[in-house]
């Protein structure tokens, strides 16, 4: 186990009066791992830098781009064409010399096409098995329920955010400490919550992800007005509704903006995201339970248990 030296010590001083010196530690030993180096988790992956995290991996398939460059902090425009995680490294190295970082491959985690199941899945959980911490920015629900299911077999937390332009929800799956996980949230039937308080934001992210569940771009999909009114009725049965929670025109909205971060949204989430990964390794109170929604037009984020 590392120990803060004394130097480290006086250049963390204000952490350690908010986390402990023993918190500070817990820090400089905990291993996070981010995939999708999205504005959002540049963000957080700053702040876990600036925070003295001993160790970070990144894994991001894709390339900078000129999109890239509106709100992820981490890359210039002599990165365009580069891998976006590889990218990141540069800036992260020089917050935080100390810092240990490492890239790794999509398909480390998962599956090819065609790939034997059982075989890769042994080793994307002896993989898994490194990270204290592991967080995913706008995945798709396969992604989510592969990444549930590896960090179930070692009691690894997961933190789940998605970003659409000014809106964005985070989830946190604490295993043994949540009671539920993203996919039975997501195909929580509407005669279990109280419609009238729970977030729109919800319904939005719900119908997102059953309408779109085994494409690899849901922000693609061709979704139809008489396709969601029918997932609408089959979570609605049993409700006598007055009103649906939700327009059709909210959930193009979302879809359309998918995967385009507005940089005051990325910075917000990813400040809340680093903050929480940071209380979950110092056990300085528990984390988010279990969803936290957050609307960047009346700058306003409510955290509920659904």
């Amino acid at each position: 186990m590392n120990n803060l030296s004394e130097k480290e010590a006086s250049r963390m001083d204000r952490q350690i009066r908010l986390y402990s010196f023993e918190g500070q530690k817990s820090i400089l030993n905990s291993h996070v791992l981010l995939i999708y180096v999205t504005g959002t988790n540049s963000e957080v992956a700053k702040n876990l830098a600036i925070g003295g995290l001993g160790k970070m991996t990144l894994i991001d398939p894709f390339l900078t781009s000129e999109k890239s460059l509106c709100c992820n902090v981490l890359v210039t425009r002599e990165h365009i064409g580069k891998n976006r995680a590889k990218a990141s490294l540069g800036f992260l190295q020089e917050m935080n010399p100390n810092l240990e970082l490492d890239t790794a491959d999509y398909y480390d985690l998962f599956n090819r096409e065609n790939e034997n199941e059982n075989k890769s899945k042994n080793s994307q959980a002896d993989f898994i098995k490194q990270f204290d911490i592991v967080c995913i920015c706008n995945p798709t629900i396969n992604e989510v329920n592969h990444l549930t299911d590896l960090c179930h077999l070692h009691n690894k937390c997961l933190m789940v955010c998605g970003v659409s332009g000014e809106n964005s929800f985070v989830f946190i799956d604490n295993c043994n400490d949540t009671e539920k996980t993203f996919q039975k949230v997501v195909n929580t039937p509407w005669s279990n919550l109280n419609i009238r308080r729970t977030n729109r934001l919800f319904f939005i992210i719900q119908l997102f992800y059953i309408s779109c569940k085994d494409r690899k771009n849901p922000e693609s999909v061709q979704l139809e007005e008489n396709d969601i009114n029918q997932i609408i009725d089959e979570l609605s049965q049993s409700v006598q509704l007055k009103k649906v929670p939700v327009k059709f025109s909210d959930l193009l909205d979302w879809q359309q903006n998918w995967k385009n971060e507005n940089s005051s949204t990325a910075s917000i989430i990813g400040g809340i995201v680093s903050q929480e990964i940071l209380n979950t390794i110092c056990q300085k109170r528990k984390p988010i339970e279990n969803f936290l929604f957050f609307d960047n037009f009346s700058g306003f984020a409510r955290i509920e248990k659904i």
